[in-house]
């Protein structure tokens, strides 16, 4: 049985990855598999949050965000920023 794009059941899609695609970012890459369409981008700084400074905590801070564009699903997501809020 073949599937709509011409796969087979035990084909997946193609995934591609393009490298540097924000070029104000520390590293960037636009993953691509059939229309669904990543991009994660990576900054760095030299800073801490405060807190960490005050309770002497030693390393590293990470933190992530993400967001979708409200054509993304269907129906039509609304945009939560609009809300005050983040996906």
């Amino acid at each position: 049985m073949q599937r709509n794009d011409g796969r087979g059941p035990d084909e997946s899609r193609p995934l591609n990855f393009e490298l540097n695609v924000a070029p104000h970012a520390s590293g960037s890459v636009l993953v691509s598999m059939g229309n669904t369409r990543v991009i994660c981008a990576v900054t760095m700084e030299e800073a801490v949050p405060r807190w960490m400074k005050e309770q002497g905590v030693t390393g590293g801070w990470l933190t992530a965000e993400y967001s979708m564009l409200p054509y993304s699903t269907q129906p039509r997501k609304a945009r939560d920023i609009a809300k005050g809020r983040i996906d």
